[in-house]
């Protein structure tokens, strides 16, 4: 498949659930069919899909941003995505970002920012592909470095902790430093702070609403409010003007949530690359968490060592009769002779 430079300027598409993971394909400022026919330009194996799903075209807007516009939707089965957590179906004119998901049959496909139309694949019949070049250029964090590194130094931290509190306090602090963040809490599944260091009761003064905690809960899908003033029924009105909170960012993880939040005197441009870190971090935490609480529990039901069973019988055992030892004139201080007295 020849890639041409104008497309390199665009967006691409990209397979990511379903059976023709990984296959990609560049989207350019022109249509794109989307389907199983043999006349698509973008074809699919998945059998739930139609001849001619959807079609697609890379537009920009006035800001210089790629995004994907729907230009028609020809199948019975329409695609859909999640909006704000809700299922919402594609229609003619739809705008689709960079990081937008869309469905259809079997089949997710994520919008890719135009970093990733350098990425380069070769179909092989339908099912997969037979070679994958993908852009390997780290991804900035927000205090410098890269996610990766950020990533790498959180597990750093973490291998040294001896409990889940560690485990906890530790991450938040990173959070706080590795995010440029204001404040960094892990919530359990019920809202209520893991390390109490906000409050007891259940969704501790956080910037979100209530609803978009239980979105997160219920759908397992990371959130990003970019702006908390603009998204009413995402953010908490009354804990976002009396803290001034200007973003948050939400991850779920198996056993916890990992919530951050920034405001105007933070100098940051967090995007769906930071959300992805935050995403990985709960995960991360989440398992040295566990880790931490079986390393409790196995020290504590772990029985005395032979030594300290030794002692303890030799203490029992009847006192024996004390030598007092003086220092030779002539001798070093590792020799030593009785003293008779």
């Amino acid at each position: 498949m020849q890639v041409s430079p104008r497309q390199h300027l665009a967006v691409t598409l990209r397979v990511e659930a379903g059976p023709d993971r990984g296959l990609e394909h560049p989207l350019a400022d022109q249509p794109t069919s989307i389907g199983r026919g043999t006349d698509s330009q973008y074809r699919l194996s998945d059998a739930a899909v139609s001849r001619h799903h959807l079609t697609l075209q890379a537009e920009r807007d006035a800001q210089g941003r790629c995004f994907a516009r729907v230009l028609a939707v020809t199948a019975t089965n329409p695609a859909w995505r999640l909006v704000a957590g809700d299922r919402s179906e594609v229609a003619v004119g739809d705008g689709l970002g960079v990081g937008s998901r869309i469905t259809l049959g079997n089949t997710t496909i994520l919008v890719d920012r135009g970093a990733a139309a350098h990425r380069h694949t070769t179909p092989r019949g339908t099912h997969g592909v037979a070679t994958v070049e993908i852009d390997a250029r780290p991804i900035p964090a927000a205090g410098g470095g890269s996610h990766l590194a950020a990533l790498a130094a959180l597990g750093d931290l973490l291998a040294r902790c001896g409990s889940p509190q560690a485990v906890f306090r530790r991450t938040t602090e990173w959070a706080v430093e590795a995010l440029t963040v204001s404040r960094a809490l892990l919530l359990t599944p019920d809202g209520e702070d893991v390390l109490a260091a906000a409050s007891s009761n259940s969704i501790p003064d956080l910037a979100i609403s209530r609803t978009l905690f239980t979105r997160v809960l219920r759908s397992q899908w990371a959130f990003l409010v970019r702006d908390t003033s603009s998204d009413p029924e995402l953010a908490q009105r009354r804990s976002v003007q009396l803290r001034g909170v200007q973003g948050a960012m939400v991850a779920p993880a198996a056993n916890l949530v990992f919530y951050v939040e920034w405001d105007a005197r933070v100098e940051t441009d967090h995007d769906e690359n930071t959300l992805a870190l935050l995403v990985c971090a709960a995960q991360l935490v989440d398992a040295m968490g566990n880790n931490a609480r079986e390393r409790q529990e196995l020290q504590v039901a772990a029985p005395p060592r032979p030594r300290d069973r030794v002692l303890l019988r030799d203490s029992s055992a009847a006192p024996q009769p004390c030598k007092r030892y003086i220092s030779s004139s002539n001798a070093s201080l590792h020799h030593r002779r009785p003293c008779s007295s």
